[in-house]
């Protein structure tokens, strides 16, 4: 993404291939010649309506096609974001089709493997492919070994061969119904730096299939809390199987040091360190079991955090449900009043926080018609809602959609990518981001909860940038008018 020319650049090279003169190529589209020289200076941009002319009168194939746009995003947007935005494209689509392993394939064969010496207490390993191999082969021996029950690490997971390796023995773990536990520290990228998003992006690409093993590997990573000092002291990488054995060694896999059974006071030691650090983490993947549990951990950040808010959900689910209705469910006993007063409380709050922060909700333009003709809003799962229910339901939602500033809502046409997605995506501000996989069926299973402030910020300039006027309705007046039209047909 970094090779991609400017927009200009690319169509004044586009042209000059095919041998267009550009006072004639500015009589095809219609414009004067200074207009289209700000278009080749890239000092202006043309609209969409004029980039999908620009392709038709030069004829692109569809690989010249992929890169006109992606020149024309980078230059409007930064080639950061556009790349950020396809990383979490990706990710959210291996969330979507819930691939499990697959697509994580065990390639790696060591065809050195470490043999250590019981005899020696520390053996010095130098040379990346050395320090490297070592790694692996303590991974390796894992999975023969049944009387090995923990297994603690300190690596950012940016080694294809490491990740390959980790799922293979997680597998076989889950297969074989070990009791072995793999607890994993990652550090992400200084949060400061822009240029650091796509990193810790792409970490959590790697990271993100590996949930699905959430019961034996435990992820977490470092907060800007935490104090450096012991850390960075802390060898930055480091691996230990039980007592026996340790590996420590450095960022750039060039030095390590290999403990063996011989040092088990010293790995004792880098144990009790590594434990002392995971207290300052946070775990990248939660269960939260219950939909009680989810809302209620919600509702902790929501009613303290006064942040901007961005909800995905495709098939439907409105912040703006009457409050009414619920106590109304209540009373009925269709929902149980445990959940009804937590999702009364968010409701409360979510109000409340409109006062001073902006919220934007995005659901498909299929998933409002459906509950408009079925009554079925997924996100509060059982509730039967009647027609006259879901008119007073889509009112209340035009309502804050005409009047409440600090509150908007997407609609998405069959042109977003997202359209027939089921997941649903929560952030608060740059405080917490929340996945939901099979958000159709509201299973509370393989949750992903982060709080790195670049992710965030990454997912963030994602919404803006992936929901547009051309595979979304984002104007209020068109969404209104949408809304009126659906209430009017029922």
């Amino acid at each position: 993404m970094n090779e991609i020319l400017s927009f200009g650049s690319y169509l004044n090279e586009l042209l000059t291939l095919r041998g267009i003169d550009k006072k004639h190529f500015a009589f095809m589209m219609n414009i004067n010649r200074s207009q289209l020289y700000r278009f080749l200076s890239s000092e202006q941009l043309p609209d969409l309506e004029q980039l999908n002319e620009i392709s038709q009168k030069l004829s692109l194939r569809v690989s010249e096609r992929k890169k006109l746009f992606e020149s024309y995003e980078c230059t409007g947007y930064g080639w950061e974001i556009v790349k950020g935005r396809k990383l979490i494209t990706d990710m959210l689509d291996k969330v979507d089709s819930k691939t499990l392993q697959k697509g994580i394939t065990y390639e790696y064969i060591i065809e050195n493997p470490m043999i250590i010496n019981e005899n020696v207490s520390v053996v010095p390993i130098s040379n990346k492919i050395n320090v490297i191999n070592t790694l692996l082969s303590l991974l390796e021996s894992i999975k023969n070994d049944s009387n090995i029950s923990a297994i603690n690490i300190i690596i950012q997971p940016d080694n294809k061969d490491f990740v390959n390796i980790l799922t293979k023995l997680l597998v076989e773990i889950i297969n074989r119904k070990r009791d072995l536990s793999v607890k994993h520290i990652i550090r992400f990228k200084n949060d400061f730096l822009n240029k650091n998003k796509l990193h810790n992006l792409e970490i959590l690409k790697s990271l993100i299939p590996l949930s699905f093993f959430e019961k034996v590997y435990e992820v977490y990573y470092s907060t800007e809390n935490l104090k450096p000092d012991a850390y960075e002291a802390f060898f930055p990488n480091f691996i230990s199987i039980n007592s026996e054995t340790a590996f420590v060694f450095s960022e750039d896999y060039e030095n390590g040091l290999l403990y063996t059974s011989k040092c088990q006071a010293s790995i004792q030691l880098m144990n009790e360190e590594f434990n002392k650090i995971l207290k300052d983490c946070l775990p990248l993947f939660i269960n939260l079991e219950t939909y009680e549990k989810q809302s209620l951990y919600m509702y902790e950040y929501e009613h303290i955090l006064q942040a901007d808010t961005t909800l995905v959900h495709p098939e439907n689910g409105f912040y703006t449900f009457p409050i009414e209705l619920i106590k109304e469910k209540e009373r009925e006993q269709i929902i149980p009043k445990e959940i009804a007063q937590i999702l009364i409380k968010r409701m409360e709050t979510f109000r409340k926080r409109l006062k001073k922060s902006k919220a934007l909700e995005i659901i498909s333009l299929a998933g409002l018609r459906n509950f408009a003709a079925t009554g079925q809003l997924l996100i509060y799962r059982n509730i039967k809602l009647s027609k006259n229910e879901r008119i007073n339901i889509l009112k209340n939602l035009l309502e804050f959609v005409e009047n409440e500033e600090n509150y908007n809502l997407y609609l998405m046409n069959e042109e977003n990518h997202f359209y027939n997605s089921n997941f649903a995506i929560y952030t608060i501000g740059s405080e917490l981001l929340y996945i939901v996989p099979s958000y159709t069926n509201f299973k509370i299973t393989d949750n992903i909860i982060i709080r790195n402030k670049g992710i965030i910020e990454s997912f963030t300039d994602f919404m803006y940038t992936s929901f547009t006027a051309n595979n979304s309705l984002v104007e209020s007046n068109e969404v209104a008018s949408v809304i009126r039209n659906i209430i009017k047909n029922m």
